[in-house]
């Protein structure tokens, strides 16, 4: 039963990413000249003309600072891997935690790309001629999915007591909120795109905390 519900989360979060899409593209459309149809247009139009009334060039710096930090997160477990690998000298030696970490990076990026392939609108300052995807956010998307990825990392290879775990948790989640407040208030993006990036990080961060437990049921039944 426990197996059902782990593997319900991901499906279910991913599920409701795949419908707030559908919506994007198909519910309240205006056209904007030049650059294409908008979904959920009045919705994106009322949170866009409060969003200009604060600083957007601040908070788009600021934002793409949050995103180039949370890049670091990636080294600590990137060396560790690659130490385990030189030392052990085979692919087996290194945790099976970096190698589910490592997945969902690859995944993450896989998003990343895809979105740029496939272009579901543009952002509020597009011209013609200078089309800007913005859907889902790609800041949103990347920073929370790798803040995500190293929580799990962390709380899986460190042995910390549960104060300092809650604490490092509580300042990744206030961190996460910035992050996405800042991209918001930058202007760059639509609400719809915003959304879009945290429901789509939410599925890479819930898959690999539950992943470890399906592969766990997997091998007891085995035995």
């Amino acid at each position: 039963m426990k197996k059902y519900l782990y593997l319900s989360l991901p499906v279910i979060t991913l599920t409701i990413f795949i419908i707030w899409t559908i919506l994007v593209k198909t519910v309240d459309l205006t056209y904007i000249p030049d650059v294409g149809y908008l979904g959920l247009s009045h919705f994106n139009a009322t949170v866009n003309n409060f969003v200009i009334n604060f600083k957007p060039g601040l908070c788009h710096k600021l934002s793409n600072v949050l995103l180039y930090l949370s890049f670091a997160s990636v080294l600590p477990f990137a060396i560790m891997g690659l130490v385990q690998l030189i030392k052990g000298k085979s692919l087996k030696a290194v945790n099976p935690v970096l190698w589910i970490m490592l997945l969902a990076y690859v995944l993450t990026v896989f998003f990343y790309f895809f979105f740029e392939i496939v272009k579901i609108n543009y952002t509020p300052d597009s011209k013609a001629g200078a089309l800007k995807v913005s859907y889902p956010s790609s800041h949103v998307l990347l920073t929370l999915s790798l803040l995500g990825i190293g929580a799990f990392g962390y709380l899986k290879l460190t042995k910390l007591s549960n104060k300092i775990n809650i604490l490092v948790l509580a300042g990744v989640g206030l961190y996460m909120a910035l992050a996405v407040v800042t991209r918001l208030l930058s202007g760059h993006h639509w609400f719809s795109d915003i959304i879009g990036g945290l429901l789509l990080a939410a599925f890479v961060v819930i898959a690999i905390f539950t992943l470890p437990n399906l592969i766990k049921k997997e091998e007891n039944k085995t035995e």
